[in-house]
């Protein structure tokens, strides 16, 4: 091997566990700012936002399934074997049971766009 491929190896290297330490503080911060601030929160540095603790609501049709009447399910199958998620989801909400058929994330920090 060349000098030049070792050389890139080992700073490839450092570079990882460099990486690795900053992942592991940025979690770890994050884990702050999680425990300190309500869902739906900001942090504010200078007078504005620039990070925001939310969560994500996924659609679940397995948990519609479980939550909404079974012609309901049966009106939005296009086949046998599928089902338009996009038309229970709509049935859902119409019933107003959106929120049921979601699943909530854990709490996670994301930048604020300017």
């Amino acid at each position: 091997m060349s000098g030049n491929v070792e050389q890139a190896a080992k700073e490839l290297l450092r570079l990882q566990a460099e990486l690795e330490e900053l992942e592991a503080r940025i979690k770890a911060q994050k884990a702050v700012l999680i425990d300190a601030v309500e869902v739906g929160g900001t942090v504010d540095l200078d007078g504005a936002p620039v990070f925001r603790v939310t969560q994500k609501k996924d659609f679940r049709l397995d948990l519609a399934e479980q939550v909404l009447p079974a012609e309901v399910i049966t009106a939005a199958t296009v086949t046998v074997e599928q089902v338009d998620k996009a038309k229970v989801k709509a049935y859902a909400e119409a019933l107003g049971l959106l929120e049921a058929c979601q699943k909530v994330s854990e709490p996670f920090v994301a930048a604020v766009r300017r």
